[in-house]
């Protein structure tokens, strides 16, 4: 008989065949220049419309390379008031056009990575921002910070999802993301949604003694399976940034034994995924201004959006 790891590793990668193992629940993907370049690009544009629209009295160049720009500019990008405590960049109605690109640039990368039919894909996609030495020490110390080891389960997120994460930018040798597997006591006590990841610490004091030897690569994307434990390091004084999503699985397995119908909403099929950018547009309805960011546990996403779609709209006007 089959350990629950080894169901759930088989799932995992029958999910996508172009990653390769790294380890039971984590693998890799070495990605096109060309779709990374874009991310990088998307990414940057979407960071250049919340500067531009925040600071209008400032000028921004465009021009820099990702790093350089975030590195002339970082005090302004740690400035605005929309990146939530975990570094969750949020669209806004001043920068619905360039989260649509980003978007539209994402859906060329799960395009590539060919997820088995069936699947459906959470948006808006999480481009997450982290400064590292500089994040505020408040943030840090809040219920659900990511700096604490901790599975996505925890935060609401279904058993039968994996993670995908993409760097596009910055140090991952300091500040990069530590994995480990689920250690004992785990599954099948804590497979559920937790008010604050120290809840969980009876089950996680031994992961940085057992951590997987493993560095994040520009240039790759990573599969985690949602029983896979991580937490971010904040080491370096650069920003790196991180464009990531979760992704529901068709298949169950015995271990899947927690969902939360909060998230439903949040995942599309991958065919609508196609129109995004194009005929299909997120939208928010909240501009860009100081918020007051609680500590109070979210089992769902930080924002709330509406989807506009073109062919109904010019449909109407039409008749």
């Amino acid at each position: 008989m089959k350990s629950y790891i080894q169901e759930r590793s088989d799932r995992l990668f029958n999910f996508s065949k172009k990653f390769s193992k790294i380890d039971s629940l984590l693998g890799k993907c070495e990605l096109p220049k060309n779709i990374f370049l874009d991310l990088r690009s998307a990414a940057q544009i979407c960071l250049y419309d919340s500067l531009s629209s925040y600071y209008p009295n400032k000028v921004f160049n465009l021009d820099l390379t990702l790093e350089a720009f975030c590195l002339f500019y970082r005090n302004d990008i740690i400035g605005l008031p929309n990146i939530t405590p975990n570094g969750l960049l949020m669209p806004k109605i001043e920068t619905n056009n360039s989260h649509n690109l980003l978007n539209k640039k994402v859906y060329n990368l799960i395009e590539h990575l060919s997820f088995s039919e069936g699947s459906k894909v959470a948006c808006p996609i999480n481009l997450r921002i982290n400064f590292g030495a500089n994040t505020n020490p408040e943030f840090t110390s809040r219920p659900r910070s990511s700096t604490n080891w901790h599975t996505d389960i925890w935060a609401g997120q279904n058993c039968n999802e994996a993670m995908i994460h993409t760097p596009i930018c910055g140090d991952y040798e300091q500040s990069g993301i530590s994995v480990s597997n689920p250690q004992e006591g785990f599954y099948p006590d804590y497979v559920k949604s937790i008010p604050s990841f120290l809840d969980g610490k009876s089950v996680t004091d031994k992961m940085n003694e057992n951590k997987i030897n493993f560095t994040m690569k520009l240039g790759e994307s990573y599969l985690l399976d949602s029983f896979l434990f991580h937490k971010t390091s904040l080491s370096s004084n650069s920003i790196r940034i991180i464009v990531s999503f979760p992704a529901r699985l068709k298949d169950k397995v015995s271990s899947d034994i927690y969902s939360n119908p909060l998230r439903d909403e949040e995942f599309i099929a991958i065919s609508n995924w196609s129109n995004l950018g194009k005929s299909l547009l997120l939208a928010s309805d909240k501009s860009l201004a100081k918020e007051i960011w609680d500590d109070t546990p979210k089992d769902y996403y930080a924002g709330k959006f509406n989807f506009l779609d073109l062919n109904e709209f010019f449909n109407t006007t039409e008749h």
